[in-house]
């Protein structure tokens, strides 16, 4: 439990690095992070196709990704 814990708080300390998170109420950062999940993406992965209806919002912690047509 004091595992998950810590990885939500850093998570959440991490949101509030993201421009659009800046100005966010912290409760509204702790939801987010219990509603997140980690996704690993390895070269030449289809994350979503342009155009697509979003129903997810992802955010690249690391690496580049390409948008294609």
């Amino acid at each position: 439990m004091l595992k998950v814990y810590v990885r939500r708080g850093s998570a959440a300390a991490w949101l509030r690095q993201v421009t659009i998170f800046h100005k966010c109420e912290p409760e509204f950062l702790h939801d987010l992070v219990l509603k997140m999940k980690t996704f690993i993406y390895t070269p030449d992965d289809l994350v979503c196709r342009k155009g697509e209806v979003a129903r997810e919002m992802f955010i690249i912690a690391d690496g580049l990704l390409e948008v294609i047509r």
